[in-house]
């Protein structure tokens, strides 16, 4: 059994059906023909798909299935079942053996050819699918019948992962198998010399502990384990981090907790202004979470900071990290019309790369998010890492779509991994390269380009800004 996801991709029955997917799909959507599908289809990051091979003359004694290809099909259906009666979902059966439903919605679906006795078997299960696909499917002309995510049925985001164990462990008792999963590539080198520097310290940096302690606030210098946290605070410098500290979604890079978040904080604004006027800034970088779950995914919360720290630090500058509020325009705008001095949204990576390390991102989305921010007259910045297994041509393609969609300053830093249960480091780029995206992003005429080995989103933000004004 092979466990995967794929990236997004429309499935055809038929050779026509392809065509006709072909010139609707957008350019990130794959089209493939598809000989066990009996109508368009979809997959793509969200849906766990196993692929099986199993002989049919070899069941487990104790239930033997000797060439019955529908006693197969039932434990198959079994193990799915199963795997949702893990996480508190009841599923139905259905009738044609091709699906789960819970609520008359489809959760898992089940694809079946024997041949000669060998089962070929490709089934899914929807953990946190896009509902983007399917529709696009319906808008192209063809049926797609309703379905459902774990996660729309109350599955926490992080637990995705425990979708995976549970159907390997299901696998294993109902088919008496073995299951070896492979492991990521992964650098085994250590740390270079220039990212194994000491950084830092000094009595500042424990004052500003203080002061985000005594404020209840959180940092995503503390959350993230941004390796630049002693410089900065030894500098009375920070980067607050609102809408709490519980992310709705799972980047494989990302060290910040991922969950279901508590209600915000409405007194979070007046917090942050207070801690800032204690640490007497002259130029703030605030941050967030995501917050899918709400509407306006907390842009509420950024204009009610924005406003907050104006009030109580006149002159102060403004630099805001938000996240993409699922492209939302009205959510935008209301940051917008804050006016921020400078409105950041990270690319984080290539296009390629985005299914395994932002699940729930889109990259157009991105790039459409810096520009209505520049549309909107706002100075804008996004940040990439490097390290994560990106290919230069694609970084050239990045820092070209982002110069075309009105980005002013870039920051370009090295990817470091939290832990081992995050995207491994495929590489370390050395400081000479760095300074080579530095030159060729300043060719291609952004106004400011951080690049090296620790620069980080926020990593002086406010020396970047100064330089973007002088121009």
């Amino acid at each position: 059994m092979v466990l995967t996801e794929h990236p997004p991709t429309w499935l055809a029955p038929t050779e026509d059906a392809a065509r006709r997917l072909r010139d609707a799909a957008p350019a990130e959507i794959a089209v493939l023909r598809d000989e066990q599908a009996r109508a368009a289809e979809w997959t793509g990051p969200g849906v766990l798909t196993a692929y099986l091979v199993y002989h049919l003359d070899h069941g487990p004694e104790e239930q033997p299935v000797p060439r019955d290809a529908d006693a197969f099909v039932t434990r198959v259906e079994d193990l799915l079942l199963a795997v949702l009666r893990d996480f508190g979902v009841e599923g139905e059966r259905q009738t044609d053996g091709r699906s789960i439903r819970v609520g008359g919605r489809t959760v898992a679906t089940i694809r079946t050819r024997v041949r000669r006795w060998i089962a070929l078997v490709r089934f899914t299960i929807n953990t946190n699918a896009d509902p983007v696909l399917a529709a696009g499917l319906r808008r192209a002309g063809f049926d797609s019948p309703p379905t459902a995510s774990l996660t729309d049925l109350g599955l926490d985001v992080e637990r995705q992962d425990d979708v995976r164990e549970a159907v390997v462990r299901h696998y294993e008792a109902l088919f008496r198998a073995r299951t070896i999963v492979p492991q990521r590539a992964e650098l085994k080198t250590s740390k270079p010399p220039w990212l194994r520097a000491r950084l830092p310290t000094a009595p500042g940096t424990e004052q500003v502990h203080q002061v985000m302690r005594a404020q209840r606030l959180h940092t995503v210098c503390e959350s993230a384990h941004c390796p630049n946290m002693g410089e900065c605070w030894s500098h009375g410098t920070a980067t607050f981090m609102i809408n709490g500290n519980v992310c709705t979604r799972s980047c494989s890079f990302c060290a910040v907790f991922t969950g279901r978040p508590l209600p915000l904080d409405p007194d979070e604004p007046r917090r942050v202004a207070a801690a800032a006027e204690a640490m007497r800034l002259s130029y703030v970088v605030v941050t967030a979470v995501n917050r899918d779950e709400r509407a306006d995914g907390g842009a509420a919360q950024f204009a009610a900071t924005i406003r907050a720290l104006r009030e109580q630090r006149p002159g102060i500058r403004v630099e805001v990290l938000i996240p993409d509020f699922k492209g939302d325009a009205d959510a935008l705008e209301t940051v917008f019309r804050e006016r921020p001095d400078v409105l950041n949204h990270n690319t984080e990576t290539v296009p390629r790369l985005y299914r395994r390390v932002r699940p729930q991102a889109r990259y157009e989305r991105t790039l459409d998010v810096l520009r209505r921010a520049k549309a909107a007259g706002l100075v804008t910045k996004s940040g990439i890492m490097l390290g994560l297994g990106e290919e230069d041509d694609e970084v050239r393609r990045v820092l070209h779509d982002l110069r075309a969609h009105g980005c002013d300053i870039v920051t370009i830093g090295q990817y470091l991994r939290p832990s081992e249960k995050h995207h491994p480091v495929v590489r370390y780029v050395s400081p000479t390269e760095f300074a080579a995206w530095k030159r060729y992003g300043e060719d291609l005429g952004f106004s400011t380009v951080e690049s090296g080995p620790l620069v980080r989103s926020s990593y002086h933000a406010h020396e970047s800004f100064g330089r973007h004004q002088r121009g």
